[in-house]
């Protein structure tokens, strides 16, 4: 996770077709073969994957400053509201501090403008089997399932 650590936010894809899920981009950008040809993503998300990726699948998570939350997993995901004009504020935003907390693996990501995302680990839920978030960092992928052991695998998923 410390790799994270300085990476500048390349895209954030959320809203309308995904739900309460949120893709982070981080670092370089990397050429996609073939292209994506999800029409709710921007074009860019398309044509460019990156080179850190954090996708929050089940977690709930907030992002928040020191005096104010900005939206959270349950906000409005659609085009104006507060989950996609929130998140849109990481872009361009380096990444000045990763905190990770056990047990459960909850993740904090504080940016350089003051924002932090808070993850929260949340999905217990031994039926569905949900992971809470997955990240690939370095080539290996890596995911919080839902009895919060961390999963590693190497490739991209």
């Amino acid at each position: 996770m410390r790799a994270l650590n300085g990476q500048r936010c390349q895209k954030v894809v959320a809203g309308k077709g995904t739900g309460s899920m949120v893709l982070l981009g981080f670092g370089a950008l990397i050429e996609r073969k073939p292209p994506l040809t999800n029409l709710y993503v921007n074009e860019e998300a398309r044509l460019f994957d990156t080179e850190f990726v954090i996708h929050i699948l089940h977690g709930a998570w907030r992002l928040q400053t020191d005096v104010s939350v900005i939206c959270s997993s349950t906000s409005s995901n659609h085009e104006g509201g507060r989950m996609v004009d929130g998140l849109n504020q990481l872009i361009g935003q380096h990444i000045s501090d990763v905190q990770l907390s056990l047990p459960a693996h909850d993740l904090g990501l504080t940016f350089e403008n003051g924002m932090t995302l808070l993850i929260f680990c949340d999905q217990a839920n031994e039926v569905d089997e949900f992971d809470n978030y997955t990240c690939l960092i370095n080539g290996e992928y890596f995911a919080v399932n839902h009895v919060y052991d961390v999963v590693i695998e190497s490739g991209n998923k």
